[in-house]
């Protein structure tokens, strides 16, 4: 036995397993569906929207959803100034130190 024996019969196995389960996947495809399985029969009325649990959807202004994107926005803009203006500070006061 030479030192990669155990590793070509690990690849050949792996590869008879794949080969097993493509063949399964393909005997499954070809045959007709046996009684055991069977699809789910759902009927779909694309009029209606979809109620769960016997709640409608609630609506959604658009005037409230661009309401909450400002203050997102304000609230991120007030941070990046904030943030900017602390960087610009400490540049000025580091130039400021270095060239006394």
């Amino acid at each position: 036995m030479t030192q990669f024996e155990p590793v070509l019969n690990c690849h050949l196995e792996l590869i008879m397993i794949i080969l097993f389960m493509i063949n399964k996947t393909l005997e499954f495809k070809g045959s007709s569906v046996s009684s055991k399985v069977k699809p789910p029969d759902i009927e779909i009325d694309s009029k209606k929207p979809e109620v769960i649990d016997g709640t409608q959807p609630k609506k959604v202004d658009i005037n409230v959803l661009k309401a909450r994107a400002q203050v997102l926005e304000n609230k991120e803009k007030r941070k990046n100034v904030f943030i900017f203006i602390f960087i610009l500070a400490n540049l000025s006061a580091l130039g400021i130190y270095l060239s006394t």
